[in-house]
């Protein structure tokens, strides 16, 4: 009995010792406290690592959101009309509009807190976006036209 107890107080205190934990430089976050319990949460996590293997790849420590929004036809083709590439992006984006390109169009950069950081006027289906001077983490670009907003994006930037 007394050998049981000594293997049963081993496995509890040796699994602590192999528990492996998540490590993340995140750019905002917190803890929220309610009457059902508490949660940790972290906003524009601003590092990732990617695992990758002849079958696939898999890309650790992105968040993001999976929305799901019931469209029309009109808002569906609109959907796929913008391209942001490479992302993640280091120095510079490249913004290709595949759809005809209408007067009084622009996009609106913001950072993950919402704060507007840059508008510009879209004059052409291929655009340069500088992101060079920018800290790395995840920013949000929304596209315009006069009348209506066309597509919000996520950008990563390293």
């Amino acid at each position: 009995m007394k050998q049981k107890i000594i293997i049963f107080i081993f496995l509890l205190t040796g699994s602590g010792l192999i528990a492996n934990a998540q490590q993340t430089v995140a750019g905002a976050g917190g803890d929220a406290f309610g009457n059902g319990g508490s949660a940790a949460y972290t906003v524009g996590q601003i590092t990732y690592t990617t695992h990758a293997a002849p079958t696939g790849s898999m890309v650790q420590g992105i968040q993001i959101a999976n929305e799901v929004y019931t469209v029309n036809i009109q808002e569906a083709e609109n959907m796929s009309a913008i391209l942001l590439y490479p992302n993640p992006a280091t120095d510079a984006l490249m913004l290709k509009l595949n759809l005809p390109l209408q007067r009084e169009m622009f996009f609106r950069l913001y950072d993950p807190q919402g704060k507007l950081l840059q508008q510009t006027p879209i004059t052409s289906d291929l655009m340069l976006i500088d992101v060079a001077g920018l800290p790395g983490g995840a920013y949000f670009i929304a596209v315009f036209s006069a009348d209506s907003k066309v597509q919000t994006l996520i950008i990563i930037k390293q």
